[in-house]
């Protein structure tokens, strides 16, 4: 075995140095710094969008456009300063046309669209005046109303646009500032809510509606007498079954839900009410 072993080694022993040097040099080409570059070889510049065409929605407008015709198109993108913040919108160039959110107030925006190739080369601006419908943040303040109620006061509103909202009901805390009772986010064309847990005693309440734009409505202020309310004595209610009820399962019965123990779990033991599959 061992004079095998010499026998190989000496056969090849005069190919060492080449196949060092070979392994060295490739070596060396793999450490070689590769220069990134864009996707694409095209350099052309693709030509503007045309044919524009806007529609006014809530908050809103929709851009339609023609693409022009260049191989390298990757995308158009719009400009548009809102509340004094310049935003962008993009759309591939699958698309025709766009859509940019968060407009306030209406009245006119200049929007600046551009038609952007793979090499990220834009083409020569095309600038549109556009006037959105009046955003639902303020369409649904002229809606609100806020009245007294049990324990503290309820606020109605309409929503037609079923944007998507919050809105924030405020009130003084001991020391007379202002804080917040409630924050409803909602999406529903209209609705009510309350905010509860307020003495009789008469006190101011207030309500505004925010976007996600940041757009914000001004701010309804009530003076509000809460309408008298007590929480039932709960050791004297009873469990009354009728004929055409569900029964109970695992032990989830009836009087869980008025036991005053309150779960955010359900690793605690039969933490409430559940019927039978």
């Amino acid at each position: 075995m061992k004079s095998s072993i010499k026998f190989i080694a000496s056969r090849y022993q005069g190919w060492y140095p080449v196949l060092m040097l070979l392994f060295l040099l490739g070596t060396l080409a793999s450490c070689q710094e590769k220069v990134l570059g864009p996707v694409g070889a095209d350099d052309e510049t693709p030509g503007p969008v045309a044919n524009v065409q806007v529609e006014p929605g809530p908050g809103t407008v929709h851009i339609s456009y023609s693409l022009p015709d260049a191989k390298n198109l990757l995308y158009v993108k719009a400009l548009v300063t809102i509340n004094g913040v310049e935003r962008e919108t993009r759309a591939s160039f699958y698309q025709n046309s766009l859509i940019i959110n968060g407009f306030g107030k209406s009245r006119p925006y200049e929007v600046t669209l551009y038609a952007v190739s793979r090499n990220e080369k834009e083409s020569v601006p095309v600038t549109v005046q556009v006037t959105p419908e009046v955003a639902p943040v303020f369409t649904t303040f002229e809606s609100l109303d806020l009245y007294e109620d049990f324990g503290g006061a309820t606020v109605s509103f309409e929503n037609e646009a079923k944007d998507d909202l919050n809105i924030i009901v405020l009130t003084p805390d001991s020391q007379g500032e202002w804080e917040v009772a409630d924050i409803y986010y909602t999406k529903r064309p209209q609705g009510f809510f309350s905010v509860r847990g307020y003495d009789t005693v008469a006190r101011q309440f207030a309500v505004y509606v925010q976007d996600r734009w940041g757009n914000r409505s001004d701010t309804l202020v009530k003076d509000i007498r809460p309408i008298f309310e007590k929480q039932l004595d709960r050791t004297k209610f009873n469990v009354y079954p009728l004929p055409t009820d569900e029964e109970p399962a695992w032990g989830w019965t009836m009087p869980h839900i008025w036991d005053g123990i309150i779960v955010n779990n359900t690793n605690v033991d039969k933490p409430g009410f559940h019927t039978a599959p």
